[in-house]
């Protein structure tokens, strides 16, 4: 049984070790349980953007303390109220410059949101996300905890 991190359940996910573990180090992701990270969950919008602002507040280049959120479905003492308030405009707000290079062409790319497609194609220039195998980025599909981790450990930085 693989152990990473204090995970016992991410054999299959061996991809996303390095991500999961580096960001379980500096304490910006943690498990469902202790020694639980369940990577194939889908991930909630709550949770991925904690993490995103965790990386972005760990590296120092984001502050969440006075941030203020105007989204009426998001409770002043909800665990994720400063994320989500600081959340928009992250890469922004953290004077991050994505690398540019070649852009994929999903071969599903049609089913892409108009409102996302162009934060889809910079991310993919960028090498934060590349797609499946299959040469799909599969956008109404929900996103694993796994794949969350590997985007934001791709996003400050990290390589594979």
């Amino acid at each position: 049984m693989d152990n990473v991190a204090g995970f016992t359940d991410i054999g299959s996910v061996k991809w996303a070790h390095k991500a999961i573990a580096t960001l379980r180090s500096v304490n910006v992701i943690n498990g469902k349980e202790t020694t639980k990270f369940c990577p194939d969950d889908s991930i909630t919008r709550a949770e991925f953007v904690q993490i995103l602002i965790g990386m972005l507040s760990y590296a120092e280049r984001i502050d969440t303390s006075d941030a203020e959120c105007s989204f009426t479905d998001v409770e002043n003492d909800a665990w994720y109220y400063n994320s989500v308030a600081a959340a928009d405009r992250a890469c922004t707000a953290a004077n991050i410059t994505l690398p540019n290079g070649a852009s994929i062409i999903f071969n599903d790319e049609s089913n892409i949101s108009g409102y996302a497609l162009n934060a889809v194609r910079d991310m993919s220039k960028a090498g934060i996300v590349s797609g499946f195998e299959d040469g799909n980025f599969k956008p109404l599909e929900n996103a694993t905890r796994a794949q969350a981790a590997v985007i934001i450990y791709r996003m400050a930085g990290g390589a594979e």
